[in-house]
């Protein structure tokens, strides 16, 4: 596993509800775990899901943000701390 992989998961692992989303053994994201989570999920884990997938793929969402900081900016501090300290500190897995 590379360090950005473990830094992933490590970020990731802050969101135990959300980790059901990836296997980490073979590091592959789960899309049917990712439907199915979404289907479940509250506001604030959705926007976290969306923040997740979008680092993990190193890209835009399907609607076309990258990170939707409005949406970030609404959650308590201690559930978008994670992702505000990787967008100072930015890696790619």
């Amino acid at each position: 596993m590379s360090t950005e992989q473990e830094k992933f998961f490590t970020l990731l692992n802050q969101y135990p509800n959300l980790a059901v989303c990836w296997n980490e053994q073979k590091r592959e994201i789960r899309p049917r775990m990712i439907n199915r989570t979404n289907a479940l999920a509250s506001t604030g884990e959705k926007v976290i899901l969306a923040c997740l997938q979008c680092i993990w793929y190193g890209q835009a969402s399907d609607s076309g943000t990258f990170i939707d900081i409005t949406q970030l900016a609404q959650l308590s501090d201690q559930y978008k701390r994670p992702i505000v300290e990787w967008l100072i500190n930015p890696f790619w897995p």
